[in-house]
């Protein structure tokens, strides 16, 4: 797939100067870790791709996998289309079945720039409404479907897939996903790893109005046992307590 030079580079450029306080990255001049996927929970891989960066090194992007009876979905894209390629082929070969379904979390190039790569596989793509009105302004190909409202829950082979749109924050399309059957809740770009320092990438955010709606994610999902961040890696609660301090240090 073809990158214009355009506003995706304008926000690389400018990701590069804030993403060092968001997660630990690697010197570019170590290698740069291979894709991955690991088991989080029963029928729930995280998956992990890496992107150089300029002036911060290597750095991780997560998203998840999702098995049902008869299904497998996924969570966000891999950060590069080769790595996406990879993530079609690892959810394939770990679930016994090729993804059917990829719901996008907001309209940045870590959660939908390999989007054209699976459509290529076949797979069907569903995001916010806010997020197909953002994407063609960063030169992102929009999902094949949208929704809309706060909340939606949908069906993965008889699990439930909950995806609640909090209000701005990180971006003004924000979605976060919860799987209540085994307690897992992808923040995704909006929740920052026990590592980050700051708020990260705040090019296209609503400073704001993190803190509040950081605390909608934390009251809806707060039984939540394992937290997975965009970037970084995964913990517990304490992480959407960690944000909202973050956010409200930024506010203020």
């Amino acid at each position: 797939m073809t990158i214009t030079t355009s506003r995706r580079a304008v926000l690389c450029g400018c990701f590069a100067c804030f993403v060092a306080g968001l997660a630990k990255p690697l010197r570019a001049e170590e290698p740069k870790p291979a894709f991955a996927l690991r088991e989080l929970a029963k029928g729930t891989w995280l998956h992990t791709s890496w992107k150089t960066l300029p002036k911060v090194g290597h750095f991780p992007s997560n998203g998840l996998v999702v098995a049902g009876r008869d299904t497998t979905w996924l969570i966000d894209t891999a950060w590069e289309d080769e790595d996406t390629d990879l993530l079609f082929d690892a959810a394939k070969k770990a679930t016994g079945r090729a993804p059917a379904q990829i719901v996008v979390t907001h309209a940045h190039d870590d959660r939908m720039s390999g989007l054209p790569i699976l459509h290529a596989h076949g797979v069907h793509s569903l995001a916010h409404e806010l997020t197909q009105q953002d994407a063609p302004k960063r030169d992102l190909t929009p999902a094949q479907e949208s929704w809309s409202g706060r909340d939606k829950e949908l069906d993965v082979g008889g699990r439930k897939l909950q995806m609640l749109q909090p209000g701005a924050a990180h971006t003004r399309d924000n979605v976060v996903v919860y799987l209540p059957d085994v307690s897992v809740l992808f923040g995704g770009c909006m929740i920052r790893a026990k590592a980050g320092k700051t708020l990260g990438f705040v090019g296209d955010a609503n400073v704001a109005a993190w803190p509040a709606t950081a605390r909608v994610v934390q009251k809806q999902f707060g039984k939540a046992k394992i937290v997975v961040p965009g970037h970084g890696d995964p913990g517990d609660t304490t992480l959407i307590a960690h944000t909202i301090a973050l956010a409200e240090a930024a506010k203020s």
